[in-house]
């Protein structure tokens, strides 16, 4: 695939704190432009934008008429709009308000945000993987580290406060997470058995993937559960699913299993993880679907 020069102004760097902390390396939305540079044509067109990096782009200086945010936008929604309606496009996101723009009639939306309307294909909120889940003595229940970023996440803790073998630790939400505060949500998640991974600000969260690295059955609670590949992956066998009326019920369907199903999504976290939720692996899987497409 060749860039275009007219899209070369959205492949811009992200800036700010890193996030999550981890994180090294291109994120999923960067790294998918290279890999599919590498593929050759297909019949449909990749719009080449860094999502996540020109939303946020000096978002410190507001986001209105005028400013550095508010010009890239206005020049992101140009380039749109003069691509030829009559050709066939994808494209690959992240943000969780992304794309907002209005996009060609035939545009194919793989994206992991959840708040836009446009979403054809949902894809892991995946990044940089953690060093692995070791060999840890799980001793917590269930536990969630992490800042109350949602009505469902208050829900979510008001419900277990105080409640026997639950672990919560919450904090004010920051886009730079200080050392200690990552390193406790890394040695609370590999020393768990279940991990609540409730939705943010977008329908998902990086903790569900992180949880996976990290050896933890995630316990994703969600009014719009993004879950990607369900049409190949079987969800349950590795991942507790709750709605938002099933939150008085979180203890019942994960400390109340059975220690042999346990067992079995416990074994299943790292194959399913490295087969399917990497960056790599995503790349691969996106690429592969595009291809297919008529």
């Amino acid at each position: 695939m060749k860039i275009s020069q007219k899209s070369e102004e959205f492949l811009i760097s992200r800036t700010g704190p890193v996030y999550p902390p981890h994180h090294s390396g291109d994120y999923l939305e960067e790294a998918f432009i290279k890999y599919w540079e590498s593929e050759g044509e297909c019949s449909r067109k990749l719009i080449p934008v860094h999502w996540t990096a020109v939303y946020n782009h000096r978002a410190n200086e507001g986001f209105g008429f005028g400013t550095p945010n508010g010009d890239l936008r206005n020049k992101l929604t140009s380039y749109l709009r003069s691509l030829d309606p009559a050709d066939k496009y994808f494209i690959v996101c992240t943000h969780d308000d992304a794309p907002a723009e209005e996009l060609p009639p035939d545009t194919l939306v793989f994206s992991a945000g959840g708040n836009s309307s446009k979403l054809d294909v949902p894809i892991p909120l995946t990044c940089g993987s953690h060093d692995g889940p070791g060999d840890y003595l799980r001793m917590i229940p269930i536990s969630f580290v992490g800042s109350l970023t949602h009505p469902i996440r208050h829900s979510l803790v008001n419900s277990l406060q105080g409640k026997h073998g639950v672990f919560l630790n919450t904090i004010e939400w920051s886009p730079e997470v200080p050392v200690d505060r990552a390193e406790l949500f890394k040695q609370v998640t590999q020393r768990s058995i279940f991990s609540l991974c409730p939705r943010g600000y977008g329908a998902t969260s990086y903790r569900l993937y992180e949880s996976m690295q990290l050896g933890s059955i995630p316990v994703y609670v969600s009014n719009k559960h993004l879950l990607p590949w369900n049409d190949e992956i079987d969800w349950s066998e590795f991942c507790v699913i709750v709605s938002p009326d099933n939150i008085q019920n979180v203890l019942q369907m994960t400390l109340g299993m059975p220690a042999s199903k346990v067992r079995k999504m416990q074994e299943k976290l790292p194959e399913v993880w490295q087969k399917n939720f990497t960056i790599e692996k995503t790349c691969e899987r996106i690429a592969r679907r595009v291809k297919c497409l008529p």
